[in-house]
């Protein structure tokens, strides 16, 4: 992987370890509460992040390897 790709794999493993360690932290009652904007639970927004992970790697690996740019609705993992 280039440099560039891995400034990128980095980045997102950072973020995500940010957002591992804010998760393990919730108690029962706060994976409950519901957000102001999409009106979802911490649960279900904490799901919609984790599905995301596997179109954002796709993207960073086709960056990574001089592919160029793919639409996120290119990246299914379907």
């Amino acid at each position: 992987m280039g440099a560039k790709g891995e400034a990128f794999a980095k980045q997102f493993e950072a973020k995500v370890e940010e957002a591992t360690a804010l998760l393990e932290k919730l108690s029962d009652a706060d994976w409950k509460k519901t957000t102001t904007a999409e009106k979802w639970t911490v649960a279900v927004t904490a799901h919609h992040i984790a599905r995301s992970y596997a179109p954002v790697t796709h993207i960073i690996k086709t960056i990574a390897t001089g592919q160029g740019r793919t639409s996120p609705s290119r990246c299914s993992t379907r």
